[in-house]
């Protein structure tokens, strides 16, 4: 009973960090039914034990947030518009943002919020945003069950594809800074991946009650990047259980040589033949544009301002219409001086993204404040308000523009 309880804590601490645990922990109720052997009265007081530590460690941040926010939110309330992201009718299977709303994880919640409240025509809550953008995602799936189907299946091959389904970080753009680190890991999903799965087919044929955790982690690991989108991030996790398995499929392999299996050990080479390639199919493009991105804001940050610029080329001739760049850029040349070129650039950002380009609005309002052209100020300034009604350090600067 207290390894139970143990576990149920480590579980309910995972789940603040990735919510796909929380799945995982309910999926175990089944591992309690089959070690317990369907004896009901020791699976309730197991499972009751394991739920009650979990929620032991999520209650406080849900009181947490009903203190802070006034807003019943268990953990977090960004699942609505995960989900939409995951399935709406242009959704890829990985992360792309919704026409009219940000990449960036502040941007894009903002957007979400703002959408949400123009639809409904009323302020809402978080909990309320998050549960219109899942009413969103769930009347594509109503319209479109094909299409929904086919989404589906791509977001399988996509969890299960070698190549990398880069986020924040990109592995490919990093083997170019460390090619020596990478020959020496030389292994990756590309190989682990179907080794892995070839593993967990043997593992169905040679039952033990141990591997069923195994099964379950990473079932609900894949059902839940599946139920929203994938990413290399949200997979990460699972590869412990894939490399498992691996290890699993390599001694059957072992195995089979020295009993002179051979039929056996042809069958499953071929299986894994199959699976590599099926596993490494190109399902998808990704330049190192956000590579380069975050690259050109460490060097802003290091104000290093002449290789910021650098990279920012470098972002702009591989994806010319990325959010921030722009005003990013305008920054740069406001920090030179060069206050031209950086009206310059904010009103080209402006131009591209003119229902998120907060920041923008509110940096030529500034610079129009400092320049004593109060009614261009106000005007830009109540533009990024428009965006953002809550945006506190442009409120402040329209009061200063008021006063003249």
């Amino acid at each position: 009973k207290g390894r139970v309880f143990i576990a149920g804590l480590f579980v309910g601490l995972g789940s603040l960090c990735q919510g796909s645990n929380i799945l995982f922990g309910l999926s175990l109720f089944i591992w309690f039914l089959i070690i317990f052997k369907f004896n009901l009265r020791k699976v309730i007081v197991h499972s009751a034990l394991f739920y009650a530590a979990m929620l032991a460690v999520i209650l406080p941040v849900t009181v947490r947030n009903f203190l802070v926010g006034g807003d019943l939110v268990p953990i977090t309330a960004h699942g609505g518009i995960n989900f939409y992201i995951g399935n709406n009718p242009d959704a890829t299977g990985s992360f792309t943002p919704p026409d009219g709303m940000s990449s960036d994880a502040e941007g894009l919640l903002a957007d979400s919020r703002r959408l949400a409240e123009e639809a409904m025509g009323m302020k809402l809550k978080p909990s309320q945003v998050s549960r219109f953008w899942y009413s969103k995602g769930l009347e594509f799936i109503r319209k479109e069950p094909v299409k929904y189907l086919s989404l589906l299946c791509r977001k399988a091959l996509l969890f299960l594809n070698g190549k990398e389904v880069s986020d924040v970080e990109d592995f490919e753009f990093h083997k170019m800074f460390f090619p020596q680190i990478y020959k020496v890991a030389f292994l990756n999903f590309r190989i682990i991946g179907p080794l892995g799965l070839l593993g967990l087919g043997l593992s169905f044929r040679h039952w033990r009650k141990e591997f069923v955790p195994l099964w379950l982690f990473l079932i609900s690991f894949m059902a839940s990047s599946v139920l929203f989108f994938v990413n290399s991030r949200y997979r990460f996790p699972v590869i412990s259980i894939f490399i498992l398995f691996a290890g699993y499929a390599l001694w059957w392999g072992r195995d089979a040589v020295k009993e002179k299996r051979l039929k056996d050990l042809f069958t499953g080479i071929l299986i894994l033949l199959c699976l590599s390639v099926l596993m490494n199919l190109r399902l998808f493009t990704q330049n190192f544009a956000t590579s380069y991105y975050g690259i050109a804001i460490y060097y802003t940050d290091k104000g290093d301002h002449d290789k910021a610029l650098k990279e920012y080329e470098k972002v702009l001739k591989l994806e010319p219409q990325m959010p921030g760049v722009h005003n990013n850029i305008g920054n740069i040349y406001y920090e030179k001086g060069d206050r031209e070129r950086a009206i310059k650039e904010y009103k080209e950002e402006i131009r591209l993204f003119p229902g998120h380009a907060k920041r923008a609005y509110y940096n030529l309002g500034t610079i129009y404040l400092e320049s004593g052209k109060y009614e261009e100020a106000k005007m830009y300034l109540s533009n990024a308000l428009n965006i953002d009604p809550d945006y506190k350090e442009a409120k402040d600067a329209l009061k200063k523009a008021s006063i003249y």
